[in-house]
């Protein structure tokens, strides 16, 4: 396994879970319950332990299911192989299946 692609999986991982988890703290999904949310007497409301570990556990998730797919892709893509062929072929016997680096 290279470590180049575990380390870009790895950053991609941080982004995501940073991006998902400062949206959904701030902007409230609508996954969470009622009782996820404490309203004050003011308009400000904030989150009680349950709703915080339902969007840390939601966010974790997308993030492992977003680099899996980001893993699977790269893979695909860059492990394809290429059909190279003589100049002015005319069978297939000239041709030949590299791999592509």
């Amino acid at each position: 396994m290279d470590n180049d692609i575990l380390w870009k999986c790895l950053i991609i991982f941080n982004f995501f879970f940073f991006l998902l988890w400062a949206i959904s703290y701030t902007y409230h999904p609508s996954y969470l319950r009622n009782g996820d949310i404490e309203h004050s007497g003011s308009s400000n409301s904030y989150l009680r332990n349950s709703g915080r570990s339902l969007i840390f556990l939601s966010t974790l998730i997308a993030s492992l299911l977003i680099v899996i797919l980001v893993y699977i892709l790269y893979t695909y893509y860059m492990e394809r192989r290429v059909i190279e062929c003589k100049k002015n072929a005319k069978k297939l016997s000239d041709c030949k299946f590299l791999k592509n680096n």
